[in-house]
Parts: C-alpha cells; structure tokens; sequence
C-alpha cells in the first residue's frame, strides 16, 4: 500500500528526494525547477520565462495577434519572456517584446479572466 508522501514507482520518500534534487542543482549551479520562494527578490537586469510546473516545455506567452496571455510550447521568442518587477507585495509581469505590462482584462474579478498585455499600468497589473 503506498503511503501518502511516497511514489508509486518508487518507493522512497520524498523528502530524500528532494535532497536529492537540492544536491543535484547545487552540483550542476542550474535552477531546481520548483515553486518560487516566498523571499523570491527578482533581478531587474534578466528577464524570466515562466513554465508551467506540468510541463517545462511549455510556457507563457502574449499572443501577437490578440495580446492575451497563452501556455505554449516554449521556443525562446521574446513574447515568452518576462521582466519581474516587485511592487510592495505584489509583482508585476513586463513582457520583452513589447514592455506591456500583463493584467486582467478590463480588471475582472472573476475566475478564469482573461489576462492580457496592456501598454499602461492597470489595477490589476500587480498580482
């Protein structure tokens, strides 16, 4: 029977694992590929692409045509790059195509809104 904090294929638990994977990236100096941390501080001289946790291949990316914000596959185009900009507590998306700042369209509260790029700062440009 498997135990709710270990694999099905295998059978250790996850927090070795986990040490595992911290050790690996410590060897190979490359970014574990995991959550943000909640101290994440973003660096205003790289941009970031953002992949999803799923899949790495795929990633966000602003619509040329639209300007609405998709997952697609990642191919380095710089409508999948992102500069990271803290706000006080929250962040801001700048996508490196354009400079347009991402946010939900017309400020939507609603879930599963859309989220687009806009040349201005919205309300809803910091999330």
């Amino acid at each position: 029977m498997k135990k709710f904090n270990q694999d099905i294929e295998n059978p250790e638990p996850l927090h070795y694992k986990l040490e595992s994977i911290k050790k690996q990236a410590q060897i190979s100096q490359k970014p574990l590929g995991t959550e943000v941390p909640i101290d994440f501080i973003p660096d205003n001289n790289i941009t970031y692409k953002i992949v999803t946790a799923l899949n790495p291949n795929k990633a966000f990316t602003v619509s040329k045509t639209e300007g609405k914000l998709v997952v697609s596959d990642y191919v380095g185009d710089d409508s999948q790059r992102f500069k990271i900009v803290k706000n006080g507590g929250k962040f801001s998306f700048i996508v490196q195509s354009n400079n347009f700042n991402l946010c939900v369209l017309k400020d939507s509260p609603d879930y599963g809104a859309t989220i687009i790029a806009s040349p201005g700062k919205q309300a809803s440009s910091r999330f």
